[in-house]
């Protein structure tokens, strides 16, 4: 412990000389104006001076105050020895100390008001050490802004907060921020964070929960983010581990919210004492009718969990813009038939142990994709633009492909499959596929015997003869397995308008078929094969 100088009990005033000011006066206003402010002769401010003060022989006097004071003093005979502002050293009531900021047309308000503006968890006595248990603080805090008609803004001062009992952040209007690096080290068996309206029917608005915030919670935690029934705000931070059955991000009925969360193998804390989430990003309802709904997810980077990286589950118009969804056990997304409208653009999906994408959900919209595994579609009407996949696995309804391209099989039964500007993966440009195409994903071709690929059907949709393209080609082995070749079919018969031909795979007509010859000296098994109406 050290100790601190003792001031004077009295207060003494000199003249110009070093000399007590005998019978002097001591004016006490309110700064810059001649309104005057009380002084008091004892601490408890129960006992008023005069105004002036009249010093003593000695030039003394006692003066007890609150704040800050204009000073007058002057001689006996009234001849201004100062004109100072100065302020009381004892604790000062803040409600009477005037803030003005230092900016143009600025307007001054007082120290209380300006320090309310937000509120510390330290100011309800956390730590954040990272080794004392910060909970009761952490709850007092929450329980503060909560009671508050118009909540401050709560700061997360950098540290590691370690707490066992999670408090509900579900306040209207209110604004919980990181500032630097934040350590929320769940040690309780919950939800780490938990902003939750409830089981009902009501709803919580205008949260933000923003900064660097970063959860630690171990294997036998629930969820790293515990989400329900909150519409208009904005959640960021990132999950070093939450428990290993549940998800680092698990949304319960969300709407027109932002989301910016990272769940990744690569950060510098992950996995935390081992806990690996099962699902990076979970989407679901709450009620019947309540699913997440026009919601933005900016920049997810969900890496290395034990299953699905993203799974939309009672999912709709909600937005994915960047980021990555990868070596991830499962799939990197996978959708449900309860999902739809939802719109994923430019998010990369590499490398996991499913499928790149699997949508079985309505009307999904993929745009600037790419995915090094296959892409598996059940659902219907999906639009998938401008994307790259391994392969495409389509057994959906009324599936589009848009400037997109495959490098390995396109199979599935692909009922009224639309396609513009695909490629293949022998660089083959193929037209809008239509009820008029036909398309055999998987044949057999012995070596130098001419096989039936196709029969060209005659058209439904358009009365009279029509163009063909057709391509056939193996997977794997480029150009020159591959070939393509404009067929004119007519009633009774059809003919090569034009062809190109792969070194080693060449194509002729008999009658309505479409027959390949190869020579690779084996039998070439899954050879894909098309007729297309253009």
């Amino acid at each position: 412990m050290s100790g601190s100088l003792i001031p004077n009990a009295k207060q003494q005033f000199l003249d110009a000389n070093g000399n007590p000011l005998a019978g002097g006066k001591v004016y006490y206003y309110i700064p810059s104006t001649t309104t005057f402010k009380n002084t008091y002769q004892n601490a408890a401010l129960t006992i008023l001076n005069t105004n002036p003060i009249i010093l003593d022989s000695a030039g003394e006097c006692i003066a007890y105050g609150t704040g800050s004071y204009r000073q007058i003093v002057t001689d006996v005979n009234g001849n201004l020895i100062w004109d100072q502002p100065t302020l009381s050293l004892l604790p000062v009531d803040a409600s009477t100390v005037i803030y003005t900021p230092p900016f143009t047309n600025s307007v001054a308000e007082t120290v209380s008001a300006k320090l309310s503006e937000s509120v510390s968890v330290k100011d309800f006595g956390a730590v954040g050490d990272g080794t004392n248990d910060d909970t009761i603080a952490i709850q007092n805090a929450r329980d503060y802004l909560a009671a508050q008609t118009t909540p401050p803004m709560l700061i997360f001062p950098a540290g590691t907060y370690k707490y066992s009992v999670s408090p509900n952040w579900a306040i209207n209007n209110v604004t919980i921020q990181a500032q630097g690096e934040v350590l929320l080290r769940y040690t309780g068996t919950g939800n780490a964070v938990i902003i939750d309206a409830g089981s009902g029917s009501s709803s919580f608005y205008n949260i933000n929960f923003v900064g660097n915030f970063i959860v630690q919670a171990t294997a036998s935690a629930l969820s790293g983010y515990y989400i329900r029934g909150i519409q208009h705000s904005k959640i960021q931070g990132r999950v070093d581990g939450c428990g290993t059955s549940s998800s680092a991000l698990l949304i319960n009925f969300c709407v027109l919210t932002e989301f910016s969360v990272k769940a990744s193998i690569n950060e510098t804390g992950a996995w935390y004492s081992g806990a690996r989430p099962a699902t990076g990003i979970y989407v679901s309802k709450r009620n019947a009718g309540e699913s997440t709904t026009a919601c933005m997810f900016f920049n997810p980077i969900i890496e290395g969990v034990s299953g699905d990286g993203i799974v939309l589950d009672y999912a709709s118009n909600n937005t994915f813009i960047g980021g990555t969804s990868e070596s991830n056990a499962g799939s990197g997304m996978s959708i449900t038939a309860n999902s739809v409208s939802n719109l994923i653009e430019s998010v990369d999906f590499e490398t996991n142990g499913g499928s790149s994408i699997y949508d079985g959900g309505n009307f999904n919209v993929f745009s600037k994709v790419n995915g090094t595994q296959v892409f598996t579609l059940t659902g219907t009407y999906a639009k998938v633009i401008n994307s790259t996949f391994l392969a495409i696995t389509d057994n959906g309804l009324a599936t589009s492909f848009i400037n997109t391209t495959y490098n390995g099989t396109m199979s599935g039964t692909q009922t009224n499959q639309n396609r513009y500007n695909f490629f293949n993966n022998a660089g083959y440009f193929e037209q809008n596929v239509t009820s008029d195409s036909v398309i055999n994903p998987s044949i057999s071709v012995p070596t130098a015997t001419p096989t039936i690929v196709l029969t060209v059907p005659y058209p439904s949709t358009v009365s009279g003869n029509r163009y063909y393209q057709v391509i056939v080609y193996k997977a794997g082995l480029g150009t020159a397995y591959a070939a393509y070749a404009l067929v004119y079919r007519d009633v009774s018969t059809c003919y090569i308008v034009n062809q190109v031909n792969g070194a080693n795979l060449t194509l002729t007509v008999s009658g309505l078929n479409v027959l390949a010859t190869q020579t690779s000296g084996i039998t070439l098994t899954g050879m894909f094969a098309k007729a297309n109406a253009i």
